[in-house]
């Protein structure tokens, strides 16, 4: 092997490790944040790291070949879409969840502070705050 191709792959071997690098602390910043989320959205989130091992693999081999088709180019290119439409996917999914049980939760407090004779204007209150919201918000259509 020739001093270039040496240099060649180091090249592409430090460029390869920094996106690894890259893509593990993305990874563990995702999982940090979707470990708070509930146990629905896991399906979204192996499609997403499977997407990314994929794309992962396809670029080690890119990395060790001189030259790149056009073919492989476009098929990594749909798999990087795919891949951040997964992703937009996963985080909406998980957004819905997380709606959902704000919600439900504002409305067990309701039934709650209602049968313990809680004014209507502070049960308002309190779901605004589990909501998220401004009291005149919840009472707007």
């Amino acid at each position: 092997m020739s001093e270039s191709a040496v240099y060649r792959y180091s090249l592409n071997f430090q460029s390869l490790a920094r996106e690894l690098r890259f893509v593990r602390e993305m990874a563990q910043a995702a999982g940090r944040e979707l470990d708070a989320i509930p146990d629905g959205a896991d399906p979204g989130r192996l499609l997403v790291e499977s997407l990314q091992a994929l794309m992962f693999r396809a670029r080690a081999q890119l990395a060790q070949s001189e030259t790149v088709d056009e073919k492989t180019l476009e098929s990594l290119t749909v798999s990087a879409r795919n891949l951040a439409q997964a992703m937009k996917t996963n985080v909406d999914t998980e957004a819905r969840i997380i709606d959902r049980a704000a919600k439900r939760a504002a409305r067990v407090a309701a039934e709650v502070a209602r049968e313990q004779g809680i004014s209507e204007t502070t049960i308002e209150m309190i779901k605004a705050q589990i909501l998220g919201l401004t009291p005149a918000t919840l009472r707007a259509p």
